[in-house]
């Protein structure tokens, strides 16, 4: 009846017993005498605040609280509108000040969709093109408008151009093309950025692992892996391709040019077992099956060593395979 799809789901009700406000998730008691608090303030009452949406007649400054109410309800089609509507609002009425208040800028993080929908010719993208660094500033967040910067040029500029939904529109796009106008649009370092990423995705997609290998090996070339830990390191981004070179490449060479990414990837860092294991899978893979349970065993101990029980039974499983002679790899 109350769409209470989450714990904890606060609900609050008038004397009378109807329905007013809601809110939800753990919290101190501070913030729940704020949500309380709420509740008796009809201009911040969810239930009031819906009514009077869908009467036409609520305040339009009250639509971004009533989007992120509706959002943390599980309702997200009519979060979305409300959303859009707030947008509209606010890009129709709000000067440049009123744009990057900290509550607007954060509205981009809690519907980024939007953010795409309205794309490159939004006034929003241009501030997070030509304001970045006062942007990130103000919400304390690093690298935030370089985010949405790449992800909205690499949209409109490239995916658009490569895919129909996730059907590719070409086996050979003209990467030249995208180059020049990504280039005249807005620099060379977002076409040197962003389209090799693009092509590693697109071939990929299409199981054109020569080229995708290709790409793989100019960027080593171009700029040359530094060490790190973490997803975003570059040892862990060689590792993923590698993998994907694992999981659906045949061919033994490739499967060895992957192995050389790999030894990179390792003296990056060596503390990683995973990393280990996507050797040893490639070696199995391209026929050397006593090199490849060694190292597994190894990956093994490595995971024992930091009692990560749920890794050892996975990896002594991968060794078991290899003995047996079985794939480690999907098999269709």
């Amino acid at each position: 009846m109350y769409n209470v799809y989450s714990f904890l789901t606060y609900l609050f009700f008038s004397s009378d017993g109807k329905i007013v406000h809601r809110d939800g998730g753990m919290c101190n008691t501070d913030e729940f005498i704020r949500i309380a608090a709420n509740a008796l303030d009809t201009t911040k009452q969810y239930y009031t605040l819906l009514n009077k949406y869908r009467a036409g007649l609520i305040d339009s400054t009250r639509l971004l609280s009533l989007a992120v109410m509706e959002r943390q309800t599980g309702n997200r089609k009519l979060a979305d509108s409300i959303a859009a509507d707030y947008s509209s609002f606010l890009l129709r009425k709000s000067n440049q000040n009123r744009l990057l208040e900290k509550e607007n800028l954060m509205f981009i993080s809690i519907f980024p969709e939007l953010l795409y929908e309205m794309g490159s010719k939004s006034r929003y993208f241009e501030l997070l093109y030509n304001q970045g660094a006062m942007i990130d500033s103000i919400l304390g967040q690093k690298d935030f408008s370089d985010f949405y910067v790449k992800g909205i040029i690499s949209k409109e500029e490239i995916y658009e151009r490569l895919f129909i939904g996730n059907k590719p529109i070409s086996r050979n796009p003209d990467w030249k093309m995208i180059r020049d106008s990504i280039t005249g649009k807005y620099s060379k370092f977002y076409a040197d950025l962003l389209l090799p990423q693009a092509q590693l995705v697109f071939y990929r997609q299409i199981n054109d692992w020569y080229k995708f290998a290709q790409v793989r090996e100019e960027q080593i070339l171009q700029n040359p892996p530094k060490p790190g830990v973490g997803i975003e390191a570059d040892a862990w981004r060689l590792n993923g391709d590698a993998w994907a070179i694992f999981e659906g490449c045949n061919d033994k060479s490739i499967i060895k040019r992957a192995l050389g990414w790999i030894d990179i990837s390792i003296k990056l860092d060596p503390s990683d077992f995973q990393i280990l294991d996507t050797k040893a899978n490639l070696l199995y893979k391209s026929g050397k099956v006593k090199e490849a349970i060694i190292i597994e065993k190894q990956v093994v101990e490595m995971a024992k060593s930091i009692k990560h029980y749920q890794a050892v039974e996975k990896y002594e499983s991968v060794i078991t395979k290899m003995k047996r002679g079985e794939p480690t790899w999907p098999v269709n």
